[in-house]
């Protein structure tokens, strides 16, 4: 199997890359979208190969620890490569083993994760995972634990307004709105409630 490569970026599309190795081989490979590359820049990457019936697949990680985690992932059931490189392209490391450890399920919701298979994360990585939070800080998991008060906050708001008959969609729109000074005062669901209304 293919675990590491070094080389110079011949092609770019989205996620995509491919690399040109010393011995003229080039290999195609997914990566994170917040890697940046241009045409001709070296590159290494630390890989995983993915081998299907019908299909061969590079995944590629500027950091090892990414493909660790990436590891982790995809031997839970139910999650594939596509879906752990778009939870760590849009959460990054420190979230993700954090949310896994603390057991907030709710932070590893992205598109392809629904509350079934971030719960199933949460149980399966959860110990697995405890000693990759050593080097995480303290404002990481103060920074969790507010923003997994304000999501509980904003899933309440939302059942209670979509049963006054407003949109999620228009909801979320309208938390999204919200300022930093706003956010302060919303202690609790009702107080959320109160300054979503005034912005829908």
């Amino acid at each position: 199997m293919i675990g590491y490569l070094k080389g110079k970026v011949i092609y770019i599309d989205k996620s995509d890359i491919i690399l040109l190795t010393n011995n003229s081989v080039g290999y195609k490979i997914s990566i994170p979208t917040n890697i940046k590359y241009l045409i001709d820049q070296d590159a290494s990457l630390y890989i995983y190969t993915s081998v299907k019936e019908n299909e061969m697949s590079l995944w590629g990680f500027t950091d090892k620890k990414d493909l660790d985690l990436f590891e982790y992932l995809i031997s839970v059931s139910g999650v594939g490569t596509k879906t752990a490189m778009s939870l760590i392209d849009v959460k990054g490391f420190d979230l993700i083993v954090q949310s896994i450890v603390s057991g907030s399920y709710e932070e590893l919701k992205v598109s392809g994760v629904g509350p079934k298979t971030a719960q199933k994360i949460v149980i399966e990585l959860k110990s697995k995972l405890a000693k990759l939070t050593e080097g995480l800080n303290l404002k990481a998991n103060q920074n969790l634990n507010d923003n997994k008060k304000i999501n509980l906050f904003l899933e309440d708001a939302i059942e209670a307004l979509t049963s006054l008959g407003y949109r999620e969609q228009d909801i979320r729109n309208a938390y999204n709105k919200l300022d930093d000074l706003q956010m302060e005062g919303a202690s609790d669901s009702p107080s959320l409630v109160k300054l979503l209304l005034k912005v829908i």
